[in-house]
């Protein structure tokens, strides 16, 4: 007879959501969000699986489990129009690993924006380490002259 590990087995019988968004600000308060969502605590019903695939536990076993944040990061990059060059040269965003060009180019689509000069050598070393820039796309500002809204800025 096989035991059952319950310490392996107990996330086969958990139901988890996954939500993506993406969330803009300062990075000061976007930084506050994150801390503020990572203080949260949901109750999960949870029991495990056992070696015959059957859910076992009693389904009132019951857990908080903190709120996790995995960080898919979409960043736009605000700089002087004369600097586009500079920019490019020190962001290097050509990486993009496992991403296919197909959703690059739909979500340039959806956020209007046009390519990304290609070949602009690097010209200063940003550290990088374990981390990987997936350019999508420039536009220019849309800031009235004469009222700008907040839409605008």
């Amino acid at each position: 007879m096989v035991r059952t590990n319950r310490t392996q087995n107990i996330n086969k019988g958990v139901d988890i959501m996954h939500l993506y968004l993406i969330a803009r600000g300062s990075k000061d308060r976007l930084d506050r969000w994150v801390n503020d969502c990572l203080a949260r605590y949901y109750p999960i019903k949870t029991g495990f699986i056992g070696d015959d695939g059957k859910k076992q536990g009693t389904p009132t076993d019951q857990f908080k489990l903190q709120l996790s944040m995995r960080p898919i990061q979409l960043y736009e990059v605000v700089f002087p129009k004369d600097s586009l060059n500079d920019v490019v040269a020190a962001l290097q965003p050509y990486g993009g690993y496992g991403i296919k060009r197909g959703w690059l180019n739909a979500l340039r689509k959806l956020l209007k924006l046009k390519p990304i000069p290609q070949g602009i050598p690097r010209t200063f070393d940003l550290n990088r380490e374990f981390v990987d820039i997936c350019g999508i796309g420039i536009k220019e500002d849309k800031m009235k002259e004469n009222n700008p809204t907040q839409e605008d800025i």
